[in-house]
């Protein structure tokens, strides 16, 4: 039989585990007191509906480095599926909390900033909702290509190629890369979700 040589271009890496109800707990513990209109503000971006507390200065002071150890094992899953060919430094850049009131929604968008490589979803509160109210959906940068050619209608391989959704609960973690573009539907349901921009760069210089 030959050998069979088929290859998928582009793949995207999207991670999405849910933490155990044990850390949930915990981080419930550790951040509910800070989630309160002293933090949260209103239009924190200009084309979203939302409160967050990324431009608030008291954001600095929350204790992420604590919320922060509950991510790593999910760090170090990830990067291992990735198949590393060197060591490399994780640096931990700018996390901030979300929160979406009925109706509330986030616009299209990427995280691709100088110095961030990957970013990073904790929904910390997602009420289940009739799809796809609340929804954060991911955007493929090729995605155009099944809509001129009509091979979304012909192949099932390319029903999601345009944009695609998790179903996240809860709980659930995404880590994706920075650049990838996505949205958050309005909700019909409050929800809260913390967002991480991470660094990963190698840690001896590469000679190119």
């Amino acid at each position: 039989m030959e050998k069979d040589q088929s290859v998928v271009i582009w793949p995207t890496p999207i991670y999405h585990r849910k933490l155990t109800a044990e850390d949930q707990v915990a981080i419930k513990n550790l951040l509910h007191p800070h989630i309160n209109d002293d933090i949260m503000d209103e239009n924190a971006f200009h084309l979203s509906k939302q409160k967050s507390s990324i431009r608030n200065a008291k954001n600095y002071d929350l204790p992420w480095e604590q919320y922060i150890s509950f991510l790593r094992p999910h760090f170090d899953s990830f990067f291992e599926l990735l198949r590393p060919n060197r060591n490399f430094d994780i640096k931990i850049g700018s996390t901030w909390i979300n929160q979406y009131e009925v109706g509330n929604f986030q616009e299209t968008h990427d995280h691709a900033f100088r110095n961030v490589t990957f970013s990073c979803i904790y929904y910390y509160e997602l009420p289940y909702q009739e799809e796809p109210a609340g929804k954060t959906f991911f955007i493929n940068r090729y995605g155009a290509e099944t809509k001129y050619t009509d091979l979304n209608y012909i192949f099932d391989f390319f029903k999601d190629h345009e944009k695609v959704t998790l179903d996240t609960t809860t709980g659930s973690f995404v880590i994706f890369p920075a650049w990838l573009q996505h949205f958050t539907v309005p909700t019909n349901k409050p929800r809260i979700t913390i967002t991480t921009n991470i660094q990963i760069s190698p840690t001896e210089k590469i000679e190119y």
